[in-house]
């Protein structure tokens, strides 16, 4: 009897050698797949003498795999670029600062500025108006070291206040008399000058604002452009002017004004604003305006301005006034410029 051998559950050597050659067959051939794929990618792609291997490569990946680093792109070019809203708001920007700038430029045009500030000659006389509503204002421009006139609005509850300071500090205090103005709707008074008064009616109004603030040596008027265009009411004003022996000074809030003249042909001393410094609340443009009037005064030899008691203005003048000294401008009382 022929003894049968002894097998165990362990596979031969004979069959890992078989199963290992298969393996290594199964890895050539699709590494040779792989590589007639990249030669047959590169043969159909034009211009392949120019392109590497990891062109081709990189066509072959999908495309999903770039996903991530495309995103970041988009959203750092969005983050750079200007939404719609920001280039509303960047183009209202630039149109207020190209009307700025020519705004800038037409008052540069008519204000000629010294670059070195010095080398100008002659005399500003300067009335400081609507004195009587704030006296913050009224304070710090007395207390300057430079001659100026004060108007003072009358019939407030800080006018005889502003008339105590402006004496107290050696300033010469005005009148600054309500009148009646082309626009019944601007007038910033309720008792007034107007057209419409009698001669008597005109006198005892302006009798009784000078009354109501004595030591007053002078007259200007506020608002007015209605009153100062009418020779009757002008006359009539300045007749008790003459009886009081004030000064009249024209604000000439209008071109037709003609109290300058019936001034003059009353022999009352007189004299006329050519230039408002603050009808900006700017104070580098009320700068402007002062370096304005020292231009004329150079050019003319004097010169009347009006300002306003208001905080940018006296500001302004505190910062400006000795400059404008060393440039070489006098300052002096309007009575000194009046014919």
């Amino acid at each position: 009897m022929v003894r049968q051998k002894k097998t165990t559950g362990r596979p031969s050597n004979s069959h890992k050698k078989k199963g290992g050659g298969g393996l290594i067959l199964v890895v050539a051939v699709l590494v040779l797949v792989m590589f007639m794929g990249f030669l047959f990618a590169s043969y159909k792609t034009p211009n392949t003498e120019h392109r590497s291997f990891s062109d081709i490569v990189s066509e072959i990946i999908p495309k999903g795999m770039n996903s991530d680093k495309s995103l970041q792109a988009d959203v750092k070019s969005e983050e750079k670029a200007p939404s719609s809203k920001d280039n509303v708001n960047e183009s209202l920007e630039k149109k207020q600062q190209k009307a700025q700038t020519a705004k800038d430029k037409a008052t540069d045009k008519n204000t000629v500025i010294p670059s070195s500030h010095s080398g100008l000659s002659g005399r500003i006389a300067v009335v400081v108006d609507d004195c009587g509503y704030d006296l913050g204002p009224v304070e710090t421009l007395t207390s300057l070291p430079i001659d100026m006139a004060f108007s003072i609005i009358p019939f407030k509850a800080n006018s005889s206040a502003a008339l105590k300071l402006i004496i107290k500090n050696g300033q010469l205090p005005m009148l600054h008399l309500p009148m009646e103005p082309m626009d019944a709707s601007e007038a910033s008074e309720n008792r007034m000058v107007t057209v419409a008064m009698t001669k008597e009616e005109a006198q005892k109004f302006t009798e009784e604002a000078i009354d109501s603030l004595p030591g007053i040596k002078g007259v200007n008027n506020h608002q007015g452009s209605k009153a100062t265009s009418n020779t009757a009411t002008m006359e009539a004003v300045l007749e008790v002017l003459r009886s009081r022996g004030l000064f009249f000074v024209d604000s000439r809030t209008i071109a037709s004004s003609v109290a300058y003249k019936v001034a003059r042909q009353l022999d009352i001393s007189t004299g006329r604003n050519s230039l408002f410094l603050d009808n900006s609340s700017n104070v580098a443009s009320i700068k402007k305006q002062i370096w304005a009037a020292a231009n004329i005064a150079n050019k003319y030899g004097s010169v009347i301005v009006i300002c306003h008691a208001r905080p940018a203005t006296a500001q302004a003048w505190v910062e400006i006034y000795k400059e404008v000294q060393k440039a070489g401008i006098t300052f002096v009382p309007v009575t000194d410029l009046l014919t």
